[in-house]
């Protein structure tokens, strides 16, 4: 990411859990928090801009007041953004070619940590139903909108100097590529707070699984259940599993000059990743996007290559919603794809379909937004058309059974604004750790990760994940150390 943002957490887990919060950042009590420090902000093209309009709308919003000094602020506010020019608008349909006006796109990413650094709050702001008076200012006056009405829930931690550190451990971890760029802000905290090392190795879900088999890392991260797609039949007994957060996979692609976003059918996407639709004008696709200039070009189709948690939500979607695609590829997260070309982790699809024209691929959120690359709206369960985003993946995060049965990582979600492709991402550890002191680290990762963790899922475009689910693994952590 362009600038990796700064989690700190300190005091007791137990207060945590009695504040932790569970969605798109309704922490616990922020009712005291008054002034605000704003940072200069990370990102590339607009980074400025976003930050000058976040800064008015606080100021004039009336519930918080800006200030110079740090150490005069009651919290911190860290941002980051970028502005794009995702097509054009003729003004002129006789002329479209030579009266044209920019159409922009973008994002704000912004964290309220106390002075400490305690993530507090945060959310990401993307285009959605917004106003159109200037991109900048819808943005920023999202956030600031958010933020207020957080405000009577939130209260900056008393932080105490004693008690918030272990002993020096070092932690290494590898697999999923899905929540790298959260899983590193995480890491860097816990190092700065816990004494906690922590590397993590985004290898693949499939890979990162083998080398915990293995016993070449403490933990490892998937979307896929243990038991999908890799060999450990005799050993999986000995993990255990743990949720970490929610996250959107969208179809990326690269077909210049659309102003709007291309709509996806479940049947389309499995069409064309079947090899079955070929072109961009082809006429199911042309059904769901009438006006918009699709062009005669050949569809380039990108998948990964490495065994992936993002290929099993991925593939799992569209084995629930096209016969031909479960009977001939099925789900999993290595599969014999029937066309188009493979690269290794979610990074490696992003790059892919940014360089290459006419590709279409598939990653996560956070992926798309910050290589700036368009991402299309996918049709739930009830017929609507969905673009991921907070909203839409807290939506689908409703969709997490209550009961006791296991829970599936690719959800399922109903709700008529939910987005379909959302999934569970998971950490596995042994249940058996090789010292006291190696299971005591893992243990505060989980318990830091589950609670005040989530404050920091949304700025990078993740769902928190619902309170029920981190309650029910709080307390399988606590029957586990």
């Amino acid at each position: 990411m362009r600038r990796r943002l700064r989690f700190t957490i300190a005091g007791i887990w137990l207060w945590v859990i009695a504040c932790s919060c569970a969605r798109a950042q309704a922490p616990s009590q922020l009712s005291h928090i008054k002034s605000i420090y704003v940072e200069k902000f990370g990102g590339l093209n607009g980074a400025q801009l976003l930050r000058d309009s976040l800064i008015k709308r606080l100021d004039k919003s009336g519930d918080f007041q800006v200030v110079d000094d740090k150490a005069q602020a009651d919290a911190v506010l860290i941002g980051t953004g970028a502005l794009w020019i995702r097509g054009y608008n003729a003004l002129n349909v006789r002329s479209p070619s030579s009266n044209r006006v920019p159409s922009y796109t973008g994002y704000l990413s912004v964290e309220l940590t106390s002075k400490e650094g305690e993530p507090l709050w945060s959310y990401m702001a993307t285009p959605g139903n917004l106003g159109w008076k200037s991109i900048a200012d819808d943005l920023a006056a999202t956030v600031v909108k958010h933020l207020a009405d957080a405000q009577d829930n939130l209260n900056a931690p008393q932080i105490t100097a004693a008690g918030n550190k272990s002993p020096a451990v070092a932690l290494s971890g590898a697999g999923a590529t899905f929540p790298q760029p959260l899983y590193l802000s995480w890491f860097q905290t816990l190092k700065q707070t816990r004494n906690i090392s922590i590397t993590y190795a985004a290898v693949g879900s499939q890979e990162g699984m083998r080398m915990l088999a293995d016993k070449k890392v403490d933990f490892a991260a998937s979307e896929a259940d243990p038991e999908e797609d890799y060999s450990l039949d005799a050993a999986k007994d000995r993990f255990l599993r743990f949720p970490s957060v929610l996250g959107g996979v969208v179809p990326v692609y690269n077909v210049p000059d659309l102003r709007d976003d291309i709509h996806f059918s479940p049947q389309v996407l499995a069409d064309i990743y079947l090899g079955k639709i070929k072109r961009w004008n082809d006429p199911r696709i042309a059904k769901w996007n009438r006006g918009l200039p699709l062009p005669d070009a050949e569809i380039i189709v990108v998948h990964r290559a490495d065994g992936s948690g993002t290929s099993y939500a991925w593939s799992t979607f569209l084995a629930r919603n096209s016969a031909e695609w479960k009977a001939n590829v099925g789900s999993g997260m290595q599969l014999a794809w029937p066309t188009g070309v493979g690269v290794d982790g979610n990074q490696g699809i992003a790059t892919t379909v940014l360089r290459t024209r006419y590709s279409i691929g598939y990653a996560e959120l956070v992926y798309a937004l910050q290589g700036q690359i368009p991402f299309g709206a996918v049709q739930n369960r009830a017929g609507e058309f969905v673009r991921a985003d907070l909203d839409s993946l807290a939506l689908a995060a409703n969709s997490v059974s209550l009961s006791s049965a296991p829970l599936d990582g690719a959800l399922d979600p109903s709700e008529k604004r939910a987005y379909p492709i959302a999934t569970l991402t998971w950490i596995m550890v042994p249940r058996q750790a090789d010292t006291a002191a190696r299971k005591t680290a893992l243990t505060q990762m989980l318990q830091w990760a589950l609670t005040s963790g989530q404050k920091a899922c949304s700025a990078l475009g993740y769902s928190p994940l619902p309170k029920d689910l981190s309650q029910r693994a709080l307390q399988q952590i606590e029957q586990w150390k």
